[in-house]
């Protein structure tokens, strides 16, 4: 982690309506750094792509459900659900993954999520 102007952009994410255009309040959510990608996975693993208009994988895979955080530290927190598969984006060992629910307070941790209102940039 540091604070410079690139790191803030780099994991600064645009919320928007979902690019699976269903209207059941799922979200996606664009990267500040890479216009017109999205916040999807690959191989398990947290990742940023371009869906094409006809890539239905691709945009249900970018698409998310916001729940409510498993866990709470000192601000109420967001935890984030496939569209496409019943898994959880967490942050684990500096990567972001796709994983099941795990009751576990580690996996309750890394799958939460401060949610900030920021500057546009």
């Amino acid at each position: 982690f540091n604070n410079s102007e690139l790191y803030r952009k780099d994991s600064t994410f645009k919320m928007v309506m979902a690019i699976n255009y269903r209207m059941t309040g799922q979200v996606s959510f664009m990267p500040i750094n890479y216009p017109g990608k999205y916040m999807g996975s690959s191989q398990g693993l947290g990742s940023i792509h371009e869906c094409h208009i006809f890539d239905r994988g691709c945009r249900d895979d970018a698409s998310w459900e916001v729940r409510e955080g498993f866990s709470s530290i000192w601000r109420p927190t967001v935890s984030l659900e496939s569209t496409y598969r019943p898994k959880f984006l967490r942050h684990q060992g500096h990567r972001m993954k796709l994983q099941k629910y795990i009751n576990q307070k580690l996996y309750r941790d890394d799958a939460s999520f401060i949610p900030d209102e920021v500057p546009c940039f």
